[in-house]
């Protein structure tokens, strides 16, 4: 459901959700193999200890798509624990590393966490995230399948089951490297 302000939120906390998390900038963090490593482990964190169910997702260089819904109802929680998870990784990388890329990040990250008075120093993603409900089976196949060819639209695989970073192999008989419910056997 769309706030007033333009942003979205979940509004029944026991549904599947289309999701989208956008880096603040739309900077490429995840074009590097060590940020994607970040998510995924924060992903991984987020299914194995605070139940969040998986359906598909795809880490694009910025920004994440997932399908998923909440053992506990709580999404919002479990999507902001996430992202300040991440943030944290994000950040101690890119203070670790001296090349110019990283300093740019850090500048840019930097300059958006200043303007945001909820923030100490630097803001990764952007706030909130766009959220539609998966009300019919319809709308679900369409976003998996919309996840899945990401990638081959943004020309960074030939086929989709060919992007690791997706949950894309699970469905062509392979397997993803994180567990993901299929909602059709």
């Amino acid at each position: 459901m769309e706030r007033k302000d333009g942003r979205y939120r979940v509004s029944n906390p026991e549904s599947t959700y289309f999701l989208t998390l956008t880096i603040k900038g739309h900077c490429q963090v995840f074009g590097r193999e060590k940020y994607c490593s970040a998510a995924i482990d924060s992903l991984r964190y987020c299914i194995d200890e605070k139940g969040l169910r998986v359906y598909a997702w795809v880490l694009m260089p910025d920004h994440l798509h997932i399908i998923a819904k909440a053992e506990n109802g709580n999404l919002p929680s479990i999507i902001r624990s996430f992202k300040v998870n991440t943030t944290k990784h994000i950040i101690s990388g890119l203070k670790h590393d001296n090349e110019e890329w990283e300093k740019e990040m850090l500048r840019i990250f930097g300059f958006w966490g200043k303007l945001n008075p909820k923030n100490e120093n630097y803001q990764v993603w952007d706030s909130g995230y766009y959220a539609k409900e998966c009300a019919s089976s319809g709308f679900l196949i369409q976003k998996i399948d919309y996840i899945h060819n990401n990638p081959v639209r943004a020309e960074l695989a030939a086929r989709p089951e060919g992007f690791l970073y997706s949950s894309a192999r699970d469905y062509f008989g392979g397997k993803g490297i994180l567990p993901v419910v299929k909602p059709f056997k």
